[in-house]
């Protein structure tokens, strides 16, 4: 494969296209980790309450722990513009941003911006340096149900 897929693992999520570059295979650091290819929404359920998460593989290991919920990923910590017309129907975001201050930050802005659509906000947070894909399936559940 040539050009910018090139030593890549490509992550695809409805129109979402993602690729995270293989380390060993990278001889010169040439840009982020991750790389969306398209712009669109990586979101998977369909239930009422949306957990907000940063990157694919984290939205699908919180929807293996949660299967009831909706969980969309953001592709980095700000909640853009084209996922308000996803939010039809959701009564309660969860945010479980990592835990970084990154993630911190993305969470009291996202909050912020969502305020006037959606009133029942919550904050999910993780053990510090952790993203929710480095979380057990349990942790992730006692996280969301124990909070």
């Amino acid at each position: 494969v040539k050009g910018v897929y090139r030593d890549r693992i490509i992550v695809e999520c409805g129109d979402v296209q993602m690729g995270r570059r293989i380390p060993f295979l990278d001889k010169v650091d040439t840009g982020p980790k991750w790389v969306t290819y398209t712009d669109g929404v990586a979101m998977v359920g369909s239930g009422d309450v949306l957990v907000t998460v940063e990157d694919i593989l984290s939205m699908y290991k919180v929807h293996l722990a949660l299967p009831d919920v909706s969980v969309m990923c953001l592709l980095g910590t700000s909640f853009k513009q084209l996922y308000r017309n996803h939010l039809k129907g959701i009564e309660e975001i969860y945010w479980m941003l990592d835990g970084d201050g990154a993630g911190a930050r993305g969470t009291v802005k996202g909050m912020r911006e969502l305020a006037p659509w959606v009133t029942r906000q919550k904050v999910i947070i993780l053990p510090p340096g952790n993203d929710p894909k480095d979380l057990h399936i349990k942790q992730i559940q006692e996280l969301f149900y124990d909070r």
